[in-house]
């Protein structure tokens, strides 16, 4: 086995590392052992918070991935790189329009040490070895995807068939150096009709339309929608993809054994610093919600009982 690290990209704004917390627990502990690097490519541009709370959220992190073998992190503030990214013809997501989905796209310039990198979206979690893919042979690929699977009816329509969706990327940054991907990929996005699909609309034009050579599909179980395919087990599913078009985020729901795969999500979230918080955050949420949906007092008497077990 090749003890070279394997390096992941988070890119996100602070009020959302904990999710991407959860996703670093599953990423190690299938990884079994072998070396890993995580870079948390991170802004300050949008939801910041105090400065006292980032310590604690990146010491969390840090603490969460203490018994894993080979655990490192990079936190990486990016903000200063944003600019860049200005121009682009991002289209609407959900009900705002963000740069956030492109930071990784500066992988190019804000990770100089680094040759590949997989990108994940943080409402994933993995369920397999990542060595495989971070592995294989791309000497004359930019990019790697998950092959299109079916189950995501919007892009479908809009952008086509069998558009990959971008929650799940391998890198070549490599090559990205070498024939200056970044400026190119940014320069191509400014003139890129506006589109819903923000990224994933810009790497399905200028790599599966433009430059087809460049890009390498995967297995499709590396980025699936569990709930779109209930005719595969989920332990055979690769990586998860919670997108709320298909399945509902895990940590929004308490007990969430209804929806598909979300125990997987819940079994790594109990080894991290903030699985207390999670639960907080949803049993606050019932607590909040107008009658009748949630009865008030049982449900405070409830988290009065909980808050009184060990986890």
């Amino acid at each position: 086995m090749s003890q070279k690290p394997v390096e992941i990209i988070f890119s996100t704004t602070q009020n959302y590392l904990p999710y991407y917390i959860v996703l670093a627990r599953s990423i190690g502990h299938n990884l079994r052992g072998r070396p890993f690097k995580i870079h948390v490519m991170y802004t300050t541009s949008f939801n910041p918070i105090p400065d006292a709370d980032w310590a604690k959220y990146t010491d969390s992190m840090r603490n969460s991935l203490s018994d894993l073998p080979g655990a490192q992190v990079n936190f990486c503030d990016i903000t200063n790189l944003m600019p860049m990214l200005q121009g682009q013809n991002v289209g609407m997501w959900g009900k705002q329009i963000s740069l956030t989905h492109y930071i990784y796209l500066l992988a190019q310039t804000a990770l100089p040490d680094s040759d590949r990198v997989i990108y994940m979206d943080g409402d994933m979690i993995c369920n397999c070895d990542l060595s495989d893919v971070f592995d294989m042979d791309m000497t004359d690929k930019s990019i790697a995807m998950a092959e299109h699977s079916g189950g995501d009816d919007l892009s479908e329509k809009e952008l086509s068939p069998t558009a990959s969706n971008s929650g799940f990327l391998v890198l070549n940054l490599k090559r990205w150096r070498e024939q200056n991907t970044m400026n190119a990929i940014l320069a191509f996005g400014r003139k890129l009709q506006k589109t819903s699909f923000c990224d994933q609309a810009l790497l399905y034009y200028y790599f599966a339309v433009n430059h087809p050579d460049e890009i390498m599909y995967v297995d499709p179980r590396y980025n699936i929608f569990p709930g779109a395919f209930p005719e595969i087990p989920t332990a055979e599913m690769k990586v998860l993809h919670f997108t709320s078009y298909r399945d509902p985020k895990p940590w929004l729901h308490l007990g969430g054994y209804s929806w598909r795969g979300s125990d997987i999500w819940w079994r790594h979230a109990r080894n991290t610093a903030f699985y207390e918080n999670f639960i907080d955050a949803i049993v606050d949420r019932k607590i909040q919600m107008p009658k009748p949906q949630a009865p008030k007092r049982g449900l405070a008497r409830l988290w009065k009982h909980i808050r009184k077990m060990k986890f």
